[in-house]
């Protein structure tokens, strides 16, 4: 059913898409300005109010001010009842639509200017004690002056409690499903409870090589009908050194077992398999694996014409096994790849490729 806008400051109204937490409108607000509105789902039962991820994303945006953040401009009520609405900021399209787009072709200069804005974005985040938690292309988006903004923030948390931004923190959930599957670093994978900061870089890294090969890095398996999921587990199985063994629960609990193992099976296929050298803390965590040999990485033959050794050696250390050797934002932001030939294109260039590639 086709819905009125909020309130009649805002025109040309129209639907966007909807999410788990809430439905997102392009507008007009009262200044001519074109602006995304997100419609917040109320839970179910009466008075229950919005959820915890909702109230927590609001009240991250009200803080969080950077170029390459996306901005809150006001929180509402519609008229006539007690709908929560959101405004910000719109843009005309995301990461997402930029890599599908079949007019659109990224040189090796719009790629680094892509990961230099998301890094820039993230130190900013860092500083601020914040993971995101569902880093994806599909959140970041391409905004005015073609700067990148990251956005959705509903699974956002504060890390830390006084303490350096390195050390991590406990999800009070215990849940480790908090990213989106092809973009989950392998300690959520393997169930950990301690987390930081670098769970978003391995996000990044993800994202950065799908910018080279225009498609996911770890596509595991695409979440859909059960005989998808074990058709995955089967071709993986066959491919990959290390396996999960899951826990005997409930079927939707195995189902997503069965999806993580396909996951992991997909990344391992890439990276190859960490040894205890190079991941000690492996062997520690709730989910078990068991070796069946030893992959090799594949990651170099994979990119292999895609990418300089600087920037292979960069990806390289944001797709580390082991969280703790991941680089920072900031670090990664000081490697060489971004300082050597070809120079990023800056944004106002990659807002004039996209209005003429048409991508978003």
């Amino acid at each position: 059913m086709k819905r009125a806008p909020p309130t009649a400051e805002y025109t040309e109204f129209a639907c966007l898409g909807a999410g788990t937490f809430k439905e997102v409108y392009r507008a007009k607000n009262g200044a001519q300005e074109a602006v995304a509105l997100a419609a917040i789902k109320p839970l179910e039962g009466e008075g229950a109010g919005v959820s915890v991820e909702t109230i927590r994303e609001i009240k991250l945006l009200n803080e969080l001010q950077h170029e390459h953040v996306v901005q809150l401009r006001k929180v509402f009520f519609a008229e006539g009842n007690s709908e929560v609405w959101l405004e910000t900021e719109l843009g005309e399209g995301d990461l997402e639509d930029v890599i599908k787009s079949p007019t659109a072709f990224l040189t090796p200069s719009h790629v680094k200017s892509y990961l230099r804005m998301l890094l820039r974005g993230l130190e900013y985040l860092q500083s601020r004690w914040v993971v995101h938690r569902d880093l994806k292309p599909g959140n970041l988006l391409c905004g005015g002056g073609g700067k990148l903004k990251i956005f959705d923030f509903g699974m956002a948390v504060l890390y830390g409690d006084g303490v350096a931004p390195t050390a991590t923190a406990r999800e009070r959930s215990g849940d480790q499903r908090v990213v989106t599957l092809e973009y989950r670093a392998p300690e959520l994978l393997l169930g950990t409870e301690f987390y930081g900061p670098a769970v978003d870089m391995w996000s990044a890294g993800c994202i950065f090589g799908e910018l080279l090969l225009g498609q996911m890095m770890f596509p595991g398996t695409q979440l859909g009908t059960e005989e998808a999921v074990r058709k995955g587990m089967a071709e993986w199985e066959n491919q990959a050194a290390w396996l999960v063994k899951p826990r005997r629960h409930q079927r939707n609990q195995m189902m997503r077992h069965e999806q993580e193992l396909s996951q992991l099976n997909c990344i391992f296929a890439v990276l190859g398999t960490p040894s205890k050298q190079e991941w000690p803390q492996m062997e520690h965590l709730p989910k078990k694996v068991a070796q069946r040999g030893i992959a090799v990485s594949q990651l170099r033959e994979r990119l292999s014409g895609h990418c300089s050794e600087e920037g292979m050696a960069l990806l390289e250390s944001m797709l580390h096994f082991n969280p703790e050797k991941r680089p920072s934002p900031a670090e990664a932001l000081r490697s060489a790849y971004f300082s050597e030939e070809p120079p990023p294109t800056p944004p106002a260039g990659l807002k004039a490729w996209l209005e003429a590639s048409k991508a978003v």
